[in-house]
């Protein structure tokens, strides 16, 4: 099962790679780029354009070695591939998703996940919680600000005001569609508007639960996904690689580690 797993991730991870590496392709004529992080190697050549290419290239080939490799050595590389394809197209474009950076963090969680052993065996069980409880810390880190800004500033309009913030960062990432609609939505249905933002907030305060006692991820998996897709209809954003890291650690993980369990019981009995 943890073979499994580990392809199904590393074939997501590739499939980032390669959106990450389109975005900077597209951004390879800036004359004057910022290299941060590991991109700072390109600053050593003249024609650095020809370099990031390079480097861009053989980053996604050893992404698409590790879903069929499952050395730790191979693992390692893996992780610094994507974040030198992450850097580079930081280093040209200026940003990335901030919902690739879940991916980051957990390709060097999955350098500690041994794929030859079982999903439920005690090193590969602790990383794979430490990666689900980074998952879930994003949305209750989220409902922790919100909350502090609802108890300074107790009002109906904070949640349309919360609403406005969250379209105002999405323009700047380039994700929200259909501004007209969505602003009509927020003039128009303010009562609506602010249930489903006090929703949203007991959603993501909720999280500390499973955080604190690792049960019930599925069920906080499928209503964070049922989060996004809300989102997405209601206001036209999507950030779907932090969707994707969700449902692959809580969903799918845990619900090959629980085949594993019966499968072990099965041979028990």
């Amino acid at each position: 099962m943890t073979r499994l797993f580990h392809s199904f991730y590393y074939v997501f991870l590739l499939f980032f790679g390669l959106a990450a590496t389109s975005q900077a392709l597209g951004h390879l004529d800036n004359v004057n780029p910022k290299f941060v992080g590991p991109a700072r190697l390109l600053a050593l050549f003249s024609d650095h354009r020809i370099v990031a290419e390079l480097m861009l290239l053989i980053s996604i080939g050893v992404l698409v070695l590790a879903i069929f490799a499952t050395s730790r050595s191979i693992r390692v590389m893996a992780a610094g591939a994507f974040s030198l394809v992450l850097f580079i197209c930081f280093s040209y474009r200026g940003s990335i998703f901030h919902s690739q950076h879940v991916w980051l963090v957990t390709s060097l969680i999955m350098i500690f996940i041994e794929p030859n052993n079982k999903l439920s065996q005690k090193t590969n069980l602790k990383w794979l919680r430490v990666a689900q409880v980074l998952c879930l810390s994003h949305y209750f880190i989220s409902g922790c600000w919100k909350l502090i800004s609802l108890l300074r500033n107790p009002s109906v309009e904070y949640f349309r005001k919360g609403v406005l913030e969250h379209f105002a960062f999405a323009i700047a990432e380039g994700q929200a569609q259909g501004m007209q609609v969505i602003l009509s939505l927020i003039n128009g249905a303010g009562p609506l508007v602010s249930l489903g933002m006090l929703a949203v907030l007991i959603f993501q305060i909720s999280t500390i639960y499973p955080i604190l006692t690792f049960k019930h991820m599925k069920t906080y998996g499928l209503l964070a996904i049922v989060f996004h897709i809300v989102v997405l209809i209601s206001l036209g954003i999507f950030f779907g690689a932090t969707a994707a890291g969700v449902a692959l650690f809580l969903i799918v993980a845990e619900s090959l580690r629980e085949l594993e369990a019966e499968g072990s019981q099965t041979l028990v009995a």
